[in-house]
């Protein structure tokens, strides 16, 4: 998280930006979070890598869909300035939940997906505006 008041991550989470290098913001769930490390250890030295933390900073945040997408981009954002963001979002849009736009997982292929397919390109162009 990029917000000034943001408590310091520990361990392998901690960010050291350097400001001379571009800031990169990865956006995404848990797949994202899985390749976050190894991206910023191949642009060490030539980009700022960071992603979404919980708000006490311990772990990182899965970013959802992009129904939470929407929901918390400017927290995401915070007030660093981003040279790339990159999107990872899609898998979860298409879950079944138990209403439109929820979250609550649903088993039966017959409830609706969280987001169809117009309503991520919405919700997308929504988080880039």
């Amino acid at each position: 998280m990029a917000q000034k008041d943001a408590p310091a991550k520990q361990g392998k989470w901690a960010e050291t930006p350097d400001a001379k290098l571009p800031n990169v913001l990865i956006l995404g769930d848990s797949i994202s979070i899985g390749y976050t490390l190894q991206v910023r250890e191949l642009l060490e030295g030539k980009a700022n890598v960071f992603r979404p933390h919980v708000p006490d900073g311990t772990k990182p945040e899965n970013c959802g869909g992009t129904t939470r997408g929407v929901a918390s981009i400017d927290r995401w954002l915070g007030d660093r300035k981003w040279d790339v963001i990159h999107f990872n979002w899609g898998l979860h849009d298409l879950k079944h939940v138990t209403e439109p736009g929820g979250n609550t997982v649903s088993k039966d292929p017959k409830d609706p997906v969280q987001a169809t397919v117009e309503q991520y390109t919405k919700n997308l162009q929504q988080i880039v505006d």
